[in-house]
């Protein structure tokens, strides 16, 4: 919605709409593209993955080749200077990125194990609580509480996720 200015001259007062400017109605237009997109390729990915794990049913293995293949294109970013290289870590960098590195691994193994365990719904089930999990850890391991906006942002999520898996009981 436009955002009101009020304007005093002498004993006058006037009410100025002002509208989005191109720029910020294109970045929100940007934004909502790239979330599209995001959807529709991780939907592709997860039934892509339920198709291999129908004929090969390795999760594991398929886990590993999905972050052998991711690190192609990061590495050719490197190599040819489009994206600068990242400073050598010294031990405490690395020992601060294991954590992370490590429940990513569990997140992706997770949801690839889900996917040869039922269905793409299911293994969407186990992808959406990730936010879930993730404030529920870090207040557990970090002791971090997580804000009223966190928390009020969750209830879209768990009800979206319910109202998926409604129609889908069985997850086969």
């Amino acid at each position: 919605p436009p955002e009101e200015l009020s304007v005093h001259e002498g004993e006058h007062c006037d009410t100025v709409r002002r509208f989005e400017t191109p720029v910020r109605l294109l970045a929100r237009v940007r934004v909502i593209v790239y979330l599209a997109m995001w959807y529709m390729l991780s939907v592709g990915y997860q039934v892509t993955n339920k198709k291999v794990l129908k004929v090969l049913s390795l999760p594991w293995s398929l886990s590993a080749f999905v972050v052998a293949v991711g690190c192609i294109p990061i590495l050719a970013l490197w190599l040819s200077g489009a994206r600068e290289k990242p400073r050598n870590l010294e031990a405490s960098d690395f020992l601060a990125l294991v954590p992370i590195g490590f429940f990513h691994g569990v997140g992706l193994l997770s949801g690839t194990i889900g996917n040869a365990a039922g269905s793409v719904a299911f293994a969407q089930v186990v992808k959406a609580a990730g936010p879930v999990w993730t404030v529920l850890l870090t207040g557990l391991l970090l002791g971090e509480r997580a804000s009223h906006r966190v928390i009020l942002a969750l209830i879209p999520i768990v009800s979206g996720v319910g109202i998926a898996t409604l129609s889908e009981v069985s997850f086969k």
